[in-house]
């Protein structure tokens, strides 16, 4: 669930409830909904991509992509 502080986050969401209480009471599976629709994808894969070229080149892992066009199996 952690990660190491040498970790590169894709993307962040803010779950504490003073980051969606006012909006969503205590819907906070509204805002998260909200929140995954309004992702840009194309630039989480990006993201993904890079980090993952750098681990491959470092050893620490294969390649790995975060594609939403493809469906998840």
């Amino acid at each position: 669930m952690h990660q190491p502080a040498a970790s590169v986050p894709l993307m962040a969401l803010d779950m504490y409830e003073y980051a969606y209480h006012m909006d969503y009471g205590t819907a906070a599976a509204k805002y998260v909904d909200k929140f995954m629709a309004k992702l840009n994808w194309q630039q989480i894969d990006r993201r993904c991509r890079r980090v993952s070229a750098l681990s491959a080149l470092s050893g620490s892992g294969p390649p790995l992509s975060f594609d939403r066009s493809s469906p998840i199996e």
